[in-house]
């Protein structure tokens, strides 16, 4: 049975949009009080009884919450225009390698005001080859690579 979660962080940053026209309000050096929730999705362990323990979700975002809180964004490698749309990107960039089953990432830099970023997905080879056998059937793709390309 696939269930998600979700953990909710906080952290204040400052930043400012150079991409921005002049005279927009987003230009200048500004402050968020930022959440970002991490959404993980799996199968609920037999034993355990849970997805992920949310310890684990903490443990992936510290390092991330000491490079983002209480600094200025766009001194930071890969944020030099931090908007929240790149910035849930770079979250996802840095922490899905270390967190299992990430699946969403949300920022908001407001309470009326956030984004989702779903992230790019690869899939593992096997689970690509085990699809393409389901599609085609196991017929047509032995004969594929019999060299046949798929014809009797």
């Amino acid at each position: 049975m696939t269930i998600s979660i979700a953990k909710e962080f906080t952290f204040e940053s400052a930043h400012s949009l150079p991409n921005v026209p002049d005279g927009h309000k987003c230009k200048a050096i500004h402050g968020h009080s930022y959440v970002v929730t991490l959404h993980v999705r799996g199968d609920v362990g037999a034993h355990s009884g849970w997805v992920i323990d949310f310890a684990e979700i903490t443990a992936a975002w510290e390092p991330l919450r000491k490079t983002l809180d209480h600094h200025y964004l766009n001194e930071i490698p890969g944020l030099e225009n931090p908007t929240s749309e790149r910035l849930a990107i770079w979250i996802w960039q840095h922490i899905a390698p270390v967190l299992r089953g990430l699946w969403r990432v949300d920022v908001s830099e407001t309470r009326s005001s956030s984004c989702t970023y779903e992230g790019r997905r690869e899939v593992p080879f096997n689970q690509l080859l085990l699809s393409t056998i389901q599609a085609v059937g196991v017929d047509i793709y032995e004969r594929f690579l019999r060299g046949k390309g798929g014809q009797s």
